[in-house]
């Protein structure tokens, strides 16, 4: 055997060595990630609800108020009132032209110093519940009425409470 016949062989089997020991690159793509973080929906008390001032009757009966400030007085339940209502406001913002639903209360308790109390129902607003939509600037008023219930010979006083209203995208 020459020098260059095992130069060869050589240069052979280096090849073999290298050839087995190369793994072969597996097919890769790149795909970009990404996220939108949205401006979170916001409720800010602006005004309180205020059913005014009354003279409660001899016989059971309700204040209602709209959620655009007009007041409904029964009859005997509610006399001589004094003074008129005004809805609950509240600002709205979020996510420009954002639809939101609104979740009112079922009922809240007013409670004067003397501990006598009296029911606030039939929460109503002035937007749609289930489908309200955010201006171009994600702004929205929403105004809230309810229905006071005035026992026969209601305790006089100042009554007062609270009561929650949540907002929350759809």
């Amino acid at each position: 055997m020459n020098i260059k016949t095992l130069s060869l062989q050589s240069a052979v089997c280096a090849m073999a060595i290298f050839a087995s020991n190369q793994t072969f690159a597996a097919s890769q793509a790149t795909a970009n990630a990404s996220a939108t973080v949205l401006a979170p929906i916001s409720i800010t008390k602006v005004n309180d609800i205020n059913f005014g001032s009354f003279v409660s009757g001899t016989s059971a009966g309700f204040v209602a108020l709209t959620p655009a400030s007009s007041t409904i007085k029964t009859g005997a339940a509610v006399i001589n009132p004094d003074g008129e209502g005004s809805a609950a406001k509240f600002s709205v913002t979020g996510l420009s032209n954002g639809v939101f639903s609104i979740t009112l209360p079922t009922s809240a308790t007013l409670t004067a110093t003397g501990g006598a109390t009296m029911t606030v129902d039939t929460f109503t607003t002035d937007l749609s519940p289930t489908a309200a939509t955010l201006s171009a600037g994600g702004l929205a008023d929403l105004y809230v009425g309810a229905t006071l219930q005035v026992g026969a010979a209601q305790a006089d006083g100042t009554y007062t409470g609270t009561f929650d209203v949540s907002v929350d995208y759809n």
